[in-house]
């Protein structure tokens, strides 16, 4: 944490420091002190608004979504992502609109919408198959295992956790690198077949 806040004070550009305000609101969000990362993202976001930079605020918008959610503030972070959304389909830039509408499924799935939470993940599984990203395939069939578990159907739950399990490893022989994904695969997999 003190070398993200050291190199912020050494940049001199706004575009490194936007990226280390982003790094460091991830990494708040991820430790659990939320409203540090809402002030981290808010500071990039000023920054990417400065430089109008669209992509980055695009970015901005996903991590608020994120952010958002995570405090259970779901019609906000609907709006957010909403926002990424917007700016992601306006420039065309399709892995992030893919990451988008896997954020709006996890969003509505957690607020019980579950078919329309399917319907955005398919949405973000056919853009991350047209560009042949396996990781990103397999992680849309794997947040779709849970849409079908809160729906009663383990069964459709273990198939597409197959169809992940199967894109993980195949990405595992291309790179030789095992992703940390495939462990969640594994045991939610165990877990739904010992229910």
């Amino acid at each position: 944490m003190n070398v993200y806040s050291s190199g912020l004070r050494a940049l001199d550009d706004k575009e490194g420091m936007a990226s280390s305000y982003k790094a460091l609101g991830v990494l708040r969000r991820d430790m659990g002190t939320l409203n540090e990362a809402l002030d981290y993202h808010n500071k990039a976001l000023e920054i990417d608004t400065s430089l109008n930079d669209r992509v980055g605020m695009g970015k901005e918008y996903t991590n608020f979504g994120n952010v958002l959610s995570q405090m259970s503030n779901y019609k906000e972070a609907l709006e957010y992502h909403n926002k990424a959304l917007k700016i992601q389909t306006e420039l065309d830039v399709r892995a992030y609109m893919g990451r988008d509408y896997s954020n709006f499924g996890l969003v509505l799935s957690a607020m019980g919408n579950n078919k329309e939470a399917l319907a955005y993940h398919n949405k973000a599984l056919k853009i991350h198959e047209e560009m042949n990203d396996n990781v990103w395939v397999a992680r849309d069939l794997y947040k779709r295992n849970s849409v079908y578990v809160n729906m009663k159907k383990s069964q459709d739950a273990v198939d597409y956790l197959h169809r992940a399990l199967g894109k993980l490893e195949d990405f595992k022989e291309e790179t030789n690198y095992h992703h940390p994904l495939l462990d969640n695969v594994y045991n939610q997999i165990s877990h739904l077949k010992g229910d």
